[in-house]
């Protein structure tokens, strides 16, 4: 799941290389019909878009979960999840650490102007 998918170009690429199933989730409808129209050129089925706020997103049987979002939102969504991400659920947060999770960092790639950290639920 890329939260914020923007255009899919994240969660497109993860279908594509990995062939796994895919879920974008962004606000913008705009943005959503840009993505379903990338990925039916892409011949991509296993792939979802949903004009939806981030904060109810679902995390139910997420397996690897992707946020380029603002601190401020990642904040908000922190407690849900916490309390809904399965153990072994691989975090990766592009451009910002996510406080609190110092425990759960696995990996971190140093780029400019964003970094990204990868977290794992315990």
């Amino acid at each position: 799941m890329e939260l914020g998918s923007g255009d899919g170009r994240i969660v497109r690429e993860a279908v594509k290389t990995y062939g796994v199933t895919g879920i974008g989730v962004d606000i913008n409808m705009l943005l959503i019909l840009m993505s379903r129209f990338y990925a039916k050129r892409q011949r991509l089925l296993n792939i979802k878009f949903k004009r939806q706020n981030v904060l109810d997103a679902d995390f139910a049987n997420i397996d690897v979960l992707y946020l380029f979002l603002m601190p401020e939102i990642i904040e908000k969504i922190l407690p849900r999840l916490n309390k809904e991400l399965k153990p072994q659920t691989l975090v990766i947060s592009h451009g910002f650490k996510i406080t609190g999770w110092e425990n759960k960092i696995v990996d971190t790639i140093r780029n400019k102007p964003f970094s990204t950290f990868f977290y794992r639920i315990s």
